[in-house]
């Protein structure tokens, strides 16, 4: 497929869903990308070349930051390992892409689960209208993510990617949202949870929520547009073998 465009960064630990998540890009899709996961569970079967899995029991935040450096494509679009892409979600994707043109946009999607669309929580704050407008996980230029610091080393998992997209925002970028580009998650099985890695791998939002507020949120209750402190970058040192 030649130089990836685009490189699909997720942490993962579902081995058994790998195939499938890959699969659901190539539906009807000749652009280059690159799916890189990270996390403890390698692939249960054979992957083709341009899916890269690096092992490590590495938070799941630490786990995008991993991804994120090991990535050659021109732009990472945030995954998941139980997600399942629209058929030519790519195709779709590159074409608003190169007709948007513009390092000033970032680009996120729609979302379902288990096929009913989720799009309150496209929404920062629903109980405030002027709450900006978020989406879910997004694809941006890979040279402007590491401009920006890569990701803040306070969320373990969950707000990751909201906190990046709200930096994007911050420097005067804008989101777009293209109506026809969809994923799909889904809901993890109940034996799932029962799971010792899983278990050590599952985000304490309740912890990660109050962090996106300590950041974004002013005294007075608003979004501020300007971020409240300094981003608490990830050390190069051990990054792959301590949890930061």
């Amino acid at each position: 497929m030649g130089k990836p465009k685009y490189s699909f960064i997720a942490a993962s630990i579902r081995n058994h869903f790998y195939r499938d998540y890959y699969d659901s890009i190539n539906v009807n899709n000749n652009i280059p990308f690159e799916v890189i996961f990270v996390g403890p569970n390698p692939p249960a079967e054979k992957m083709p070349d341009n899916f890269i899995h690096i092992k490590t029991d590495v938070k799941p935040g630490q786990c995008f930051e991993i991804a994120a450096r090991a990535a050659t494509g021109d732009y990472l679009i945030w995954a998941a390992d139980d997600l399942r892409y629209c058929d030519g979600f790519l195709n779709r994707l590159d074409d608003y892409n190169n007709r948007l043109d513009d390092d000033k946009i970032f680009i996120t999607f729609r979302a379902t689960l288990q096929g009913n669309y989720v799009d309150a929580g496209l929404v920062f704050d629903t109980q405030k209208p002027q709450s900006p407008m978020i989406g879910f996980g997004g694809l941006f230029r890979t040279d402007i993510f590491h401009e920006l610091g890569g990701l803040d080393k306070r969320f373990f998992g969950s707000f990751a990617d909201v906190d990046m997209q709200l930096r994007f925002m911050e420097q005067g970028r804008t989101i777009f949202f293209p109506p026809d580009c969809i994923f799909n998650e889904l809901k993890p099985h109940k034996s799932e949870k029962r799971n010792k890695t899983l278990l050590l791998y599952r985000c304490n939002t309740n912890n990660a929520r109050p962090m996106l507020n300590a950041l974004w949120v002013r005294p007075d209750g608003d979004v501020s547009k300007t971020r409240l402190s300094e981003v608490e970058a990830y050390d190069d040192k051990d990054i792959m073998v301590k949890d930061q």
